[in-house]
């Protein structure tokens, strides 16, 4: 019995992580980690966004490491500001007067937040998949073209 890993091995282990994170997949299925991750991670159910950007990415077979980073948005610096926002568009797409203290607590945070939240994190989520989808295209065609120096050219 071996303590140390040989070669075969550590080969093995970055197999398994390869599959593990879900690496070398096409430049649209980073992005559409990179989105899922990010939707997710602007919902505030704090507790569970890790248990569900893993169930996703899993479902969905992406890339479990940048889902996972993606919820990581929602630190405790920027979950005030997203709260705001989720909320103020959710008050002001059902119209709720911005001085009602009347009503339960469901009717002056809870509903704004339930209609806000969804868009907020839908409409994050795209924009992040989309210019991680630029980004990745691009690096890729540069990587796919050898330069001018490779080819030989002064």
């Amino acid at each position: 019995m071996r303590l140390w890993p040989n070669r075969a091995t550590t080969t093995s282990w970055r197999e398994a992580w390869g599959k593990l994170a879900g690496t070398g997949q096409p430049p649209l299925r980073t992005a559409a980690a990179v989105g899922l991750g990010l939707a997710i991670g602007f919902l505030p159910v704090m507790p569970f966004q890790t248990l569900l950007a893993l169930a996703f990415a899993f479902a969905f077979r992406l890339n479990r490491v940048t889902v996972f980073l993606g919820t990581l948005i929602w630190q405790p610096f920027t979950a005030p500001f997203i709260l705001a926002a989720e909320y103020g568009l959710g008050r002001w797409l059902i119209a709720a007067p911005a001085g009602a203290s009347s009503g339960s607590l469901w009717q002056r945070w809870g509903w704004p937040l339930a209609v806000g939240a969804p868009l907020v994190a839908a409409a994050c989520g795209a924009a992040g998949a989309a210019l991680a989808y630029l980004i990745l295209r691009r690096r890729s065609r540069q990587n796919a073209s050898p330069s001018v120096m490779q080819e030989g050219g002064e």
